[in-house]
């Protein structure tokens, strides 16, 4: 069984150029029939984000409907989603500077509508136009996939439509005109660790990248060409610097903004730390470094430091829960997450992401069984974690009108109000402390090995040689 829930398709959708420049032709001869045009810009974005969801779903990833059938399928759009996400689309003239644009596309033969059922609950569903999608697209879905020439994404808006496009080519050549140095993001967070974390940013060196192997990258569906492209975009922007002409090896500096939170290092405007790992390393020069079993083993310490006993945590490992409960490897790090982040709660419930691949695996009535089998098993690691977190309560710093300050191993501050310790607030305490400790053990490694480490990997690094790593109980493994 699988859940779902109604959602507007946002990722954009790399097209040519000429489908591009047809596509907001089109969605432009949409009149905007109202006084105030400064919300006009708004209001064809949000038509322009609404033919794309249908596109989505109506025409690249469904079967075609019969050739004597000008409409595609259709599909729902509950009202109260469309009305939150698309206000421009939905909702009612009265409410807004001009008339909604629903009837409008109708009007021009774009989109055909079946009107909602109160009698069995049924939203309206919409269908798109087969002679317009003949115009923007010019070939079947699967074979406008397998187009080298689609760099530009359906959802940018129409100020930028005169702008150049790039090849692939011309980014690179882009990327290697300049150099920029990083201007990471630390103001944020408290001024001690302000003043630790830039120490660890100057010991950074840069991250090797081959663009020979990253051109060559064949992606395997929509998703990753949507992140090789936005990747050649961010070191085009970046600037980078030539390390080996043959092959064509270059390195530029990760930007970073520290979480408030935890403390981990994320790296700004996506760049390398947002590709997928079957992208990064095939395209990263350099080792990769991984804790060995990060947020466990530190958990597993920190109980030992606070004398609290809990036998059942040295059961619970990858290999173990993938040989007891009979799921893969996937899941049972979804299992131990949800051990670690949620304070051992585990909700059979839709929005659970380890519920819902556990109903994807045996079906909803063998996934509750399962469930019901892990929450029975970890109940001894809960009572441990509560007290865990009641000792981290009871180190409060008393900030007098702030509440109490919770300062983990980068000495970051995360404020709680003492008369309102939730469950959620316990579960975050936990989660600031772990990755506080984990981001700790990073960031010496760091500082230890200047201008080595050219990216942050939350529990691992990216460096250009080998490291010298001397963490008491933690271990480093390479990978890939």
């Amino acid at each position: 069984m699988k859940y779902s829930a109604g959602y507007i398709i946002k990722r954009a959708i790399l097209v040519t150029l000429d489908t591009y420049n047809k596509f907001i032709e089109d969605v432009h001869n949409i009149p905007f029939i109202g006084k105030d045009g400064r919300q006009s810009p708004s209001y064809y974005l949000d038509i322009q984000r609404f033919l794309q969801h249908l596109i989505c779903n109506n025409f690249l990833y469904t079967k075609d409907t019969p050739e004597d059938n000008p409409w595609t399928k259709y599909s729902p759009i509950y009202n109260e989603l469309g009305k939150k996400e698309l206000p421009f689309v939905f909702k009612q003239d009265k409410y807004q500077c001009c008339d909604r644009a629903l009837e409008l596309l109708k009007d021009a033969g774009i989109i055909d509508i079946k009107s909602h059922s109160y009698g069995n609950g049924k939203s309206r569903t919409f269908a798109l136009s087969k002679a317009y999608l003949k115009r923007w697209f010019e070939s079947s879905p699967d074979d406008y996939k397998q187009r080298d020439d689609r760099y530009v994404y359906l959802s940018v808006g129409k100020r930028q439509r005169d702008q150049k496009i790039m090849t692939e080519e011309q980014l690179i050549h882009t990327a290697l005109s300049h150099f920029n140095k990083p201007r990471h993001s630390t103001r944020h967070v408290s001024r001690e660790t302000q003043q630790y974390m830039r120490q660890v940013y100057l010991s950074m060196g840069a991250l090797r990248i081959n663009l020979d192997k990253l051109q060559a990258y064949v992606p395997e569906d929509e998703r990753e060409a949507l992140l090789k492209s936005h990747f050649l975009q961010h070191l085009a922007e970046r600037g980078c610097r030539m390390v080996s002409s043959v092959p064509l090896v270059v390195e530029y500096f990760p930007e970073y903004k520290l979480a408030e939170r935890g403390t981990r290092s994320f790296e700004k405007n996506g760049g390398f730390q947002a590709l997928k790992a079957a992208i990064k390393w095939e395209v990263a020069e350099g080792i990769n470094y991984d804790i060995k079993s990060s947020q466990l083993n530190i958990l597993k310490h920190e109980l030992e430091r606070y004398g609290i006993k809990c036998k059942r945590l040295a059961k619970i490992t990858k290999k173990k829960i993938m040989r007891r409960f009979n799921v893969d490897q996937k899941v049972a790090k979804l299992l131990i997450y949800s051990l670690i982040y949620s304070l051992g709660e585990f909700r059979k419930h839709k929005d659970s992401a380890a519920f819902r691949k556990l109903c994807e695996l045996y079906g909803y009535n063998e996934a509750v069984c399962v469930a019901d089998e892990w929450i029975e098993f970890v109940q001894p690691v809960r009572r441990a974690l509560n007290k865990l977190v009641a000792r981290y309560l009871g180190e409060h710093v008393n900030c007098p009108g702030r509440g109490w300050a919770i300062r983990n191993a980068v000495r970051q501050t995360f404020m709680v109000k003492p008369g309102k310790i939730t469950a959620s607030v316990r579960r975050c305490v936990l989660s600031h402390m772990i990755q506080g400790i984990e981001s700790k053990a990073v960031y010496e490694a760091v500082v230890a090995n200047p201008g080595v480490c050219g990216s942050i990997e939350h529990d691992g690094l990216v460096s250009n040689r080998e490291i010298c790593w001397n963490h008491p109980y933690l271990e480093l493994k390479t990978k890939h």
